[in-house]
């Protein structure tokens, strides 16, 4: 099953979703601290502010997030396979 079978991003027509951060950690398996390292190493979207104390993430950048985790994971698997000719 192929990576973009796994995880489909929503229909460029409806609105893009929302996900609070209890649901991005259970989507992507990050616990809290986890989460903002990547963010802050540049390694995960950024939230956008919803209000004073209030954050979210887009779902479609989210589900492309975890689908680069497994074109990545896949790629490295693929070059460990190939053999090497010299």
């Amino acid at each position: 099953m192929s990576a973009a079978r796994l995880i489909e991003a929503p229909h460029p027509d409806t609105a893009p979703r929302i996900m609070r951060r209890r649901d991005v950690c259970g989507q992507t398996g990050l616990g809290r601290s986890a989460l903002y390292a990547a963010i802050k190493d540049g390694r995960f979207p950024k939230p956008i502010k919803l209000g004073l104390r209030a954050s979210g993430w887009i779902e479609a950048e989210v589900a492309e997030w975890i689908t680069e985790r497994i074109a990545a994971r896949d790629a490295a698997e693929a070059a460990a396979v190939k053999p090497n000719h010299a």
